[in-house]
């Protein structure tokens, strides 16, 4: 039997002088199987503007990336930020805010201005897409 379990996967590893069983070996394969065949998902949506400064938008999971665009297809125009792609402890920077942060269980959108410049994925009735990766 195997003394040890390897970290991420919990496979079975074994140590000089263990004994090897066929059903360890058999269970190694089914959860290398499971893990590998996992494939990203991809969620989307559509999300309209409340106007408030910082709105959270729930999905469920802690998506491993946020693409957002306003509906027009735009992440930047002009002065004006909608959106763009964000990761994990990376947001979208803009000088008014930053239009879209990852969260735990979800995203940030926001409302801001700073001289010309302004941040618009929450603001009133815009209507803004999103691809999350889960």
């Amino acid at each position: 039997m195997s003394t040890n379990r390897t970290e991420h996967y919990q496979l079975h590893a074994w140590e000089p002088g263990d004994t090897f069983l066929r059903e360890e070996f058999n269970e190694n394969f089914r959860l290398l199987d499971r893990g590998l065949g996992e494939k990203p998902e991809l969620v989307t949506g559509v999300t309209t503007g409340d106007g408030t400064r910082d709105r959270f938008i729930s999905l469920g999971f802690t998506p491993k990336a946020v693409l957002l665009f306003s509906e027009d297809g735009h992440s930047n125009s002009g002065y004006n930020s909608y959106g763009g792609l964000a990761l994990p402890g990376f947001p979208v920077k803009f000088k008014a805010g930053d239009p879209l942060t990852i969260g735990e269980g979800g995203f940030y959108i926001s409302v801001g201005e700073s001289g010309s410049s302004r941040t618009y994925s929450n603001k009133l009735d815009t209507v803004c897409y999103y691809l999350a990766v889960r």
